[in-house]
């Protein structure tokens, strides 16, 4: 991790200590994924870390069943070793045994695991061209946001107070929590919203890369984005909609 990372996320953490936010504040709630939770300590981290290092290995989502160690790991570069040490030692010589059938009762739904993998793809391929130096960091972190973001929904919106609260404007909040909730809310309002066949006739009338565009620029003004940004970010969103309308996984057909 950086400097200028750390002294963001730092940043962070003091915003949320002085902020006037309910706890259920949707702004508030993705800050906090990325801040460091002071009562989880090393020894517990030593605890979980078979047990995290092992789900991983069987294709269950280690962050979902082990929130606190996975914020923990980007903060603490003496777990993260630990964590990296125990992955080798494992995979170097795989146990021959066989593995139980996971329990799957966690999974989202079908849609929901279409969307979460499409909002991130997009917030990948728009962070490339607005975010570059955020890549390494929204990788590190997708899981847990995007676990806040299915519980929040896609109509998430800044309260009127946020902007001022967690300095949501002046780029305290880190740019992978902006673009992620912008790219969630855009993809799921157009999802939730639009049918394949509706996508369909609006790309024949040539109407789609505008649907596309405006609902991209609602969602990142409703979360905080100034002018110029949300502009750039639904003229992004728009331009990979229209080149691709199946980037955007909708819950019906027809």
């Amino acid at each position: 991790m950086t400097d200028q990372r750390d002294e963001q996320l730092q940043r962070l953490a003091q915003a949320l200590r002085n902020t006037q936010l309910p706890p259920d504040a949707a702004l508030r709630r993705l800050a906090e994924t990325l801040v460091d939770d002071d009562s989880y300590s090393h020894e517990q981290a030593e605890q979980d870390l078979p047990g995290y290092v092992s789900a991983a290995l069987v294709g269950q989502p280690a962050a979902q069943q082990y929130p606190a160690l996975h914020r923990h790991l980007l903060h603490c570069q003496e777990c993260a070793k630990l964590h990296v040490a125990m992955l080798q030692d494992l995979t170097v010589e795989p146990a021959r045994v066989a593995v139980p059938q996971p329990d799957l009762f966690f999974l989202p739904g079908a849609y929901t695991r279409r969307l979460r993998r499409a909002v991130l793809r997009l917030a990948q391929q728009i962070g490339a061209v607005l975010f570059p130096d955020s890549l390494s960091a929204l990788a590190d972190v997708a899981d847990l946001l995007l676990d806040e973001l299915q519980d929040l929904g896609p109509n998430l919106r800044a309260s009127p107070a946020a902007g001022a609260a967690l300095a949501f404007g002046s780029g305290d909040l880190p740019d992978e929590i902006k673009l992620l909730a912008a790219t969630w809310a855009a993809t799921g309002r157009l999802g939730e919203t639009l049918n394949a066949g509706q996508i369909a006739s609006l790309q024949e009338a040539g109407a789609w890369p505008e649907r596309a565009r405006s609902v991209a620029l609602q969602a990142a003004v409703d979360l905080g984005f100034g002018p110029r940004q949300a502009e750039r970010f639904a003229r992004e969103f728009a331009a990979l909609a229209a080149s691709d309308p199946a980037a955007i996984p909708t819950r019906t057909t027809s």
